[in-house]
């Protein structure tokens, strides 16, 4: 009875925070697989008709009216979604002014992107958003011109001054950055990383590093097996990797091996290439060998706290969440977040999150709207945001300000050191539809009827379905 009403609890607390629903990274292990994508199926940002000229941040009013009312939309919930509100209450109550905004949150990515190009297609879009990088890259390709934010980056009257703006860490103050103008904004960042056990890893032998994927493949082996041969039914088929359709994971685990989309990440995807169907297979023999397995529970953290699992693929945001369930079920042992072992000889952490845009075209809402992106990015204001979700700090001065945050988190904190070896995700405006096809690729590898010959079909299928779908 005690352990239900923990997980009762837990579960309760899960919705609460809300951010690994909400986040581009988030864990989603154990959703149920959509049927099979087909181009009938797939969804794309519509073509956007011609739309009226936007009033350039070059041309920037001097004062802004009293009163003039922002809408701003984002694709969070729960305790995100809460802190957003409260800190949007806030900037309408203190500046100078008398700016109002008006937040609304949508649900998730999902949600928020049908949203938005309905909203396009009408006429009738938001002035401020918050949104993925890849959607900000598909609108423009499609006709709707954002504002250039450089313009106001380096505005005299109202930039970023120089020190701020170099504070910022490269990888994520770069995403967003087109040809000759700057599209979006770093607001939340999330990394995509493998949950381990290092306590249970050390009792089976194993205290160094995942130095590549093969080592990863033993130590998940070895945790399955040791199920396989004990006295208790009950655990078998359980104890290594939790097997995830997400697609950043698979697709953390194509560059594993040189894969993913090849030389070039703002081009298509060549998915039929050797590096990505020997990574499709070593994912098929992982399965098959009994080191991966699907629990019935929708995410991962009760049976990362039960011993239940060895490992499994999160984010950034999990981080928070796992020591809680970890406290409500006494889990002592102690674990860490690792990068994806490559055979390249660096590991993968794939970065992944939400940039803020201006989409407003007039010239006074667009000012209105930048002066809020410039409160947000203030480092108080980025610290009450990592410190609700457990994001990444995008900027070298907030992290400065989190040594106490980083003393009560030791694993977030611990996580830091990889930053250096981030990549971001691809560049293509068309990876939003990629992902649906990874996702539905990696559910097939794993079917009963599926056979270890039918990998390279599968992504060749994947790469004609991407081919048709991206037209």
């Amino acid at each position: 009875m005690r352990n239900i009403l923990h997980q009762l609890v837990v579960i309760n607390i899960i919705s609460g925070i809300g951010v690994s629903a909400c986040a581009p990274l988030s864990n989603s292990t154990y959703s149920e697989p959509t049927p099979a994508i087909t181009a009938a199926n797939a969804t794309a940002t519509p073509k956007i008709a011609a739309t009226e000229t936007i009033e350039s941040a070059t041309q920037q009013p001097v004062e802004i009216s009293k009163g003039t009312l922002i809408q701003f939309w984002h694709p969070w919930s729960g305790e995100l979604a809460n802190l957003m509100a409260e800190m949007t209450d806030e900037f309408n109550r203190t500046n100078e002014w008398g700016i109002v905004v008006d937040v609304e949150f949508h649900s998730d990515e999902i949600v928020f992107i049908e949203d938005m190009n309905q909203a396009i297609t009408e006429g009738n879009p938001p002035d401020f958003i918050a949104a993925p990088g890849y959607f900000l890259r598909t609108i423009e390709e499609n006709g709707f011109d954002l504002q250039n934010l450089q313009n106001y980056i380096d505005s005299r009257d109202w930039g970023l001054s120089e020190d701020v703006v170099n504070s910022f860490l490269p990888i994520f103050w770069n995403a967003d950055n087109q040809a000759d103008k700057r599209i979006g904004i770093p607001a939340y960042q999330s990394g995509q990383f493998i949950f381990l056990n290092k306590t249970w890893a050390k009792e089976l032998g194993f205290s160094g590093q995942l130095s590549d994927p093969d080592d990863f493949k033993d130590l998940t082996c070895e945790a399955g097996s040791a199920y396989l041969n004990d006295n208790d039914l009950t655990n078998n088929g359980t104890g290594g990797w939790v097997y995830t359709y997400d697609p950043n994971s698979f697709f953390s685990w194509l560059k594993a091996f040189g894969g993913g989309y090849g030389s070039d990440d703002e081009r298509p995807a060549d998915f039929g290439s050797p590096a990505n169907i020997q990574s499709g297979t070593f994912l098929y023999d992982l399965f098959l060998d009994n080191c991966a397995w699907i629990g019935r529970q929708q995410q991962p953290f009760f049976y990362f706290a039960n011993r239940q699992a060895l490992a499994y693929s999160g984010g950034m945001e999990d981080i928070l969440i796992q020591e809680r369930v970890n406290e409500l079920n006494d889990a002592t042992d102690q674990w860490s977040v690792v990068p994806y072992p490559s055979i390249l000889g660096e590991p993968i952490l794939l970065i992944d999150g939400e940039s803020y845009a201006i989409t407003a075209k007039d010239a006074e809402k667009a000012l209105a709207s930048w002066i809020f992106v410039r409160w947000l990015l203030t480092p108080e204001n980025q610290v009450r945001i990592i410190e609700t979700t457990g994001s990444f700090p995008i900027s070298g001065l907030v992290i400065e300000l989190l040594n106490d945050y980083k003393n009560a988190h030791p694993v977030w904190a611990d996580a830091l050191k990889y930053l250096p070896m981030a990549q971001k995700i691809p560049k293509d405006p068309k990876w939003g539809l990629t992902k649906k096809v990874l996702a539905d690729l990696s559910w097939k590898l794993i079917q009963f009827n599926s056979k270890r010959e039918d990998i390279p079909v599968f992504f060749q299928d994947a790469q004609n379905l991407l081919a048709e779908i991206a037209k």
